[in-house]
């Protein structure tokens, strides 16, 4: 009886770890994933990571994160959310600007996840993110239409 329930409750966690692996390998075939150590160093970066951000994976192991912030974004409200997140290992959900590896700026809507044992240390930290860089340009370069059209042309109302 007891080696049954033990045989049970395995065959149950096994099918849990199988169904989160293939969550995990979802997410990895469709996002950019960072992996990082606990203090922000960059562990691992999957493929669509670097090959939409222009880095070579090699390049990239070892770096701290904030090595990717542009300069002039480190006092940013959003970057300032995710810093004090990855400093007190909590989950963080909003955008992220980095560097691309040809020096462009990228927005990428982000989650943050920290990877905790069963005794609370921290793993590693996860990030997936999608590139939002396009549709904010594009957004952008709309409303500079939009201004320019209400600068340069009369509006009359009746």
């Amino acid at each position: 009886m007891f080696n049954t329930r033990l045989k049970q409750e395995l065959a149950a966690l096994r099918e849990e770890i199988s169904s989160l692996q293939q969550v995990r390998e979802s997410l990895d075939s469709e996002m950019l994933v960072l992996s990082l150590s606990a203090d922000g160093r960059i562990e691992t970066a999957n493929h669509n990571f670097t090959e939409q951000m222009f880095y070579a994976s090699a390049s990239l192991a070892g770096l701290h994160i904030d090595e990717l912030v542009p300069a002039h974004l480190k006092n940013d409200e959003h970057y300032r959310r995710f810093k004090t997140a990855i400093n007190r290992i909590e989950h963080y959900s909003g955008t992220i600007r980095l560097l691309r590896g040809n020096g462009q700026e990228a927005w990428l809507r982000s989650i943050m996840q920290p990877i905790l044992d069963s005794t609370g240390r921290v793993l590693r930290i996860s990030i997936f993110s999608s590139d939002l860089t396009r549709t904010i340009e594009s957004s952008r370069d709309h409303e500079n239409l939009m201004s320019a059209l209400m600068r340069s042309t009369a509006v009359i109302e009746f």
